[in-house]
């Protein structure tokens, strides 16, 4: 009875082997299709904070990716459901992305406007102080020389007022 009861034990044996051996190798398809479903729908939490360009890169490679039943099992169904709201979360991250840019461009645009209108502004407020300053002195040479000719003037006067009464005094 001993060599018949090993046999049974030693065959009973190998097929727990196996059916332990078949069950590691389900779970670790099984692991192996989560990753991938899972690194699926991580795509639209990288692609936060990415350009346009970088976005539409990732869509285009979701896209062209294949989910067949010889590939995923069962779970084929579930990989593109993944994929599609993947794609669609990619979808508004793009269109948010190309808003932001588009609205970072002409937030550029207006900065360099209002730059250029500043420094044009600026400019026409030199030409402006420029011209105040040239007024002002031109405005003081001409008091000035107003001052000179009423005290050359004055000394005419006073030379011509000496003038006759030396005259007189002489006369």
């Amino acid at each position: 009875e001993t060599p018949i009861h090993e046999q049974i034990k030693a065959e009973e044996d190998r097929k727990e082997a196996e059916k332990q051996a078949k069950a590691e190798a389900a779970r670790i398809e099984a692991e192996r299709l989560q990753v991938a479903i899972d690194g699926i729908r991580t795509m639209a939490i990288q692609a936060v904070g990415k350009t346009a360009a970088e976005i539409d890169l990732m869509r285009t490679g979701l896209a062209s990716m294949e989910f067949t039943l010889e590939e995923f099992g069962s779970r084929a169904g579930e990989a593109v459901q993944a994929k599609q709201q993947t794609l669609a979360t990619l979808d508004s991250l793009h269109a948010a992305a190309v808003a932001a840019e588009a609205q970072a461009e002409q937030m550029a645009r207006d900065r360099k406007e209002l730059e250029a209108m500043r420094a044009a502004q600026a400019e026409r407020d030199r030409e402006a102080q420029a011209q105040r300053t040239a007024e002002e002195q031109a405005e003081k040479a001409r008091k000035e020389e107003e001052q000179r000719a009423a005290r050359e003037e004055r000394v005419r006067e006073r030379a011509a007022f000496a003038k006759e009464q030396a005259d007189a005094r002489a006369a």
